[in-house]
């Protein structure tokens, strides 16, 4: 009688468990890392400014995001 496991098929358990921690955190890593992108880009001026020319429809806050916007460049042309 064979044994259903010879020893080239074998996963050694830590593997296993790395394995399955990578597939149970891919979409979670995938999902943060499309989130960092996001804030980055609206980091942009002209993105953001797209953004609100877009999306915005109240005038208060497309203000807002023309106050915003300035504040973002004053700190970075700080930076510099």
């Amino acid at each position: 009688m064979e044994c259903a496991h010879d020893a080239q098929n074998v996963v050694p358990p830590s593997e296993t468990r790395i394995n399955s921690l990578v597939g149970l955190t891919r979409p979670f890593f995938k999902a943060t890392i499309d989130l960092i992108e996001m804030i980055l880009s609206k980091c942009d001026e002209r993105i953001a400014a797209l953004y609100d020319e877009v999306l915005v429809s109240s005038p208060e806050e497309r203000q807002l995001g023309v106050e915003l916007r300035a504040k973002l460049e004053a700190t970075t042309r700080v930076r510099d």
